[in-house]
């Protein structure tokens, strides 16, 4: 629909990675099941706050997502949206390059790596 808050991707479907409250999840439910009826969504990883402190970022050291992360930036091209508080925000450049190998700094030039900071 014209009014629909999902974005279609013209050069790919969507992975995403969503750290979040229980108590946010009315602000992204419905945006979320409508991506994924249309299709929009390659891979989704939800981290929802938890008393053992693991965080979304620390999942892209996870030996399932590793390498894929890896190679849809290496390979695919892909971009990257980091919307965060600043210090998640710093930890996820940092476990970033660990993963992938290439600097953030290199795809912040090709204007491939995008930042909310809140």
């Amino acid at each position: 629909s014209p009014n629909s808050s999902v974005h279609h991707s013209k050069n790919g479907r969507i992975s995403l990675f969503l750290g979040f409250k229980e108590a946010d999840i009315p602000l992204f439910s419905d945006t979320l099941n409508e991506a994924a009826a249309a299709g929009l969504l390659e891979r989704m990883c939800v981290t929802p706050s938890n008393d053992h402190g693991v965080r979304v970022y620390d999942r892209l050291e996870d030996e399932g997502y590793r390498e894929w992360v890896r190679g849809m930036v290496v390979d695919r091209g892909a971009w990257v949206f980091v919307c965060m508080g600043m210090e998640a925000a710093k930890a996820t450049r940092k476990v970033f390059e660990e993963v992938v190998g290439e600097g953030v700094g290199r795809m912040d030039e090709g204007g491939r790596w995008v930042e909310e900071v809140f």
